[in-house]
């Protein structure tokens, strides 16, 4: 970095075609603030979620329920994980997509139930509101896979307005917003000065927010918003409907036809001593199904084809609603339930995708075509490696001592929760074994009897095992399973075979594999491949808690990488009176059992749903683990590839003679400038006066190196580049700076042309000097704060 270059206009060469669509991803819910003045964070690893959910959550785990019976999803309750999590942050949306259906609860649907003792029924509500979203993924190019979100049991709007108050609701209800007399817009006056009628008073509607007039809403009008807009000064809402509203004209004397309002925007804040628009929600939205496909997404969203609202991953879907059980009669249960599922293209899509990682993982000209950075995002450890107990020395690897044990795990992390560790990464300074310099990573494993301990492994070419770092696109080790399973949605093979079970029936070997379905069987090996099956049914009922004396749940871990296909729950209420009916022969009638039967009459949607959505699959669909398909794919879109890529041709512009700590330095402040200044890498790195390796002019040689950037120095800027975009601020090896120069460059600079380039840069002051990170010379670079 030098002072004063001329401006530079260049840009990097881009790969040619179109590069698919990568939805961005994220976790359901929040990580709860610490302390009273911290605030909520998104995780990172998915491994602290499995962890949370296996403390907390006793019910509801993914594939088996506590009961024995399918369960395609996982359980979120206030008393349990959301102890831990920001509950007023809600449940958000896992990706990019496409919000296709809902259904909202005014106030919750109730059971009744006799109470022991009492006159008086005991009661308990429940919800029925969900949320349904439709998202796609294409990789590679032409292949494509459409999936859903699901999120069952959501807040009622009576129990927003009278225990959380202060809660946002969710944006897709729909609203209505009344004129208030406090919106004073009036016509401007006509060509001949020609004045307005005195009545013509109500709140303008602009092209865009403080954008030109396009009419204005008279007082009283009600008007429908379909989305809203901060902008400084207040928030803006769009409009979807008038609702039989006409419009005034902009100038007196004019005519404006209400069409012309649809899409424009409206001011929602206060003027003229009070609000210019009041907030409704209309009756009509609740407690049915509504289908939103006959809505448009925003213009040019492809995933808006065939209708919907957009929605982004991270974005409120609503927040953990009413569902108090039946059998154990519990008051005021706040629960979530949340499932993804897809049709049968998932096996062919994985197919694909791990096909062309095979052939063109090394071919970074085709990730960049694929809109994909080129390096893998995830690191795997093989079940029988040994992890290195002794910590690195200096610049010596991590090394195999007499406490090394073999992990009877398999272990899989991405490297950007990797990175956010302290302590737990090490990069050698001289090639190792494959004349590559690799990193190394501490971390988690478990023995035969689960018991935890932790170690060093090299990330690839590792002599204690097998380890490899993947992409995300290879779905690594996620399996598809299509075996037969018990209509009435039980684990086992016939519906006899549960009850016997469940009523604790003397039947020989009533809960061991043999009894389970061939798809349960097949799941069960999967997560106890040594298991001799005599208990089966119990260890998957439990296997979301399993945890020994690892305290960490690995049999969970490894359930979130299993597609099993199953009839979804929420479709064919036939079932369940097949399974009622099968207990009842052996129990009597019993009220819960009636009272359960009116519950699931009103849960179910999917019939409704596929009505109005063209190529909503049939009820037998493949689901996914939500937090394990997040924690797979939001590894890749932790870090964009331009910022990868013009933060790494950087660094091999200005530091590639240099050493690896100094890259890091440089990779600092190009951080803390796009920071402060809030833009991005390639916005920094090119703008004028800045880094002269993006100037042809300057410094031609090192620009020509940047288009071709290539061996062993280029790898290095790539690594440092991908470790200082993943890390925690709390990182930060040069805090503050945003300048530095290099005393040698600025020299030979000066030397040339003293006129243009003085012996020290303006910004170099003495006290705003920051001191060099260690293994950086003063030598080689010296750094300032603004």
């Amino acid at each position: 970095m030098t002072s004063n270059p001329p401006p530079n206009t260049s840009q990097p060469p881009q790969p040619p075609g179109t590069r698919p669509r990568q939805p961005a991803f994220a976790f359901p819910f929040l990580r709860k603030a610490q302390g009273p003045a911290g605030a909520s964070a998104q995780f990172t690893d998915e491994h602290d979620i499995y962890r949370l959910l296996a403390q907390s959550e006793p019910s509801g785990s993914y594939l088996v329920s506590r009961k024995g019976m399918w369960h395609g999803g996982i359980h979120v309750t206030e008393a349990g994980a959301g102890r831990e999590l920001d509950l007023d942050g809600g449940l958000r949306c896992i990706a990019d997509g496409v919000l296709i259906a809902w259904r909202a609860n005014r106030d919750y649907p109730v059971s009744e139930l006799a109470a022991d003792g009492s006159n008086m029924p005991s009661q308990a509500p429940y919800s029925t509101a969900f949320a349904l979203v439709r998202h796609e993924m294409e990789f590679p190019r032409g292949t494509k896979l459409t999936f859903y979100s699901l999120y069952m049991h959501l807040m009622s709007s009576a129990d927003y307005d009278s225990n959380f108050p202060k809660r946002q609701k969710p944006s897709y209800w729909s609203r209505q917003w009344q004129v208030t007399q406090y919106a004073q817009d009036r016509p401007l006056p006509g060509p001949g000065g020609q004045a307005a009628d005195p009545s013509q008073a109500g709140l303008h509607v602009r092209k865009t927010p403080n954008g030109p007039v396009l009419g204005i809403l008279p007082q009283g009008a009600s008007v429908t918003i379909s989305n809203t807009k901060k902008k400084p000064g207040g928030t803006w809402g769009q409009l979807a409907d008038l609702n039989g509203a006409t419009l005034y004209a902009p100038v007196a004397g004019g005519y404006v036809a209400p069409a012309v309002a649809i899409h424009g925007w409206i001011y929602l804040g206060a003027q003229n001593g009070g609000p210019v628009a009041k907030e409704s929600i209309p009756d009509s939205i609740f407690d049915r199904v509504i289908v939103t496909t006959n809505q448009t997404c925003d213009a040019g969203d492809p995933q808006g084809t065939g209708g919907g609202i957009a929605i982004k991953a991270g974005d409120l879907i609503g927040h953990l609603g009413r569902y108090d059980s039946l059998e154990r009669c519990t008051a005021g249960t706040r629960m979530a339930h949340i499932e993804v599922f897809c049709d049968e293209s998932i096996k062919p899509f994985i197919t694909a995708g791990r096909a062309w990682v095979n052939s063109n993982c090394a071919n970074a000209t085709q990730w960049s075509q694929q809109g994909l950075p080129a390096d893998p995002t995830i690191l795997r450890v093989g079940r029988g490696t040994t992890l290195y107990d002794k910590d690195p020395q200096g610049s010596t690897p991590p090394q195999r001592g007499a406490e090394a044990r073999q992990t009877d795990v398999i272990q899989v992390a991405t490297f950007a929760a990797l990175q956010k560790g302290t302590g737990n990464s090490f990069q050698e300074r001289t090639p190792g074994n494959d004349g590559q310099k690799r990193r190394w990573w501490k971390v988690d494993g478990a023995d035969m009897l689960r018991n935890a301990f932790s170690g060093w492994v090299r990330e690839q070419s590792f002599a204690g095992g097998r380890v490899t770092r993947e992409f995300a696109q290879s779905w690594i080790d996620f399996e598809c399973h299509g075996e037969d399973h018990d209509p009435a949605h039980t684990i086992f093979a016939t519906t006899g075979d549960y009850v016997d079970y469940a009523l604790g029936s003397d039947t020989p070997e009533a809960g061991s594999l043999g009894k389970l379905s061939p798809l349960m069987a097949a799941i069960y090996r999967a997560l106890y491949p040594e298991g001799n099956g005599l208990r089966a049914a119990d260890q998957l009922r439990g296997s979301g808690q399993e945890t020994r004396g690892a305290g960490f749940p690995w049999i969970a871990f490894r359930a979130s990488r299993l597609i099993p296909k199953h009839e979804s729950e929420w479709a064919n209420p036939a079932k369940w009176q097949e399974l009622i009916s099968a207990i009842e022969e052996r129990t009597g009638p019993k009220p819960e059992h009636e009272e359960e039967k009116k519950r699931i009459a009103k849960l179910v949607w999917w019939d409704e749903v596929a009505a109005g959505v063209s190529g909503f699959p049939g009820a037998d669909v493949y689901h996914i683990n939500p937090i394990g398909l997040v924690g797979n794919f939001n590894s890749f879109n932790a870090i964009n590839a331009e910022d990868l890529d013009y933060l790494a041709r950087t660094l091999y512009g200005e530091a590639r003679g240099e050493n690896y700590e100094s890259k890091l330095a440089v990779a600092w402040v190009i951080r803390n400038q796009v920071q402060r200044a809030h833009k991005t890498y390639k916005q920094i790195v090119t703008a004028p006066y800045q880094f002269t390796c993006w100037s042809a002019t300057i410094d031609p040689l090192n620009y020509h190196a940047i288009q071709n950037p290539a061996g062993p120095a280029w790898t290095d800027s790539q690594h440092a580049a991908e470790e200082v975009l993943r890390a925690s601020e709390s990182a930060n090896i040069i805090p503050g700076a945003t300048n530095y120069y290099s005393p040698g460059a600025q020299a030979a600079l000066h030397a040339t042309n003293p006129a243009q380039y003085p012996a020290v840069p303006p910004f170099a002051v003495p006290e705003k000097r920051v001191q060099n990170p260690q293994g950086v010379s003063e030598h080689a670079y010296r750094f300032y704060r603004p």
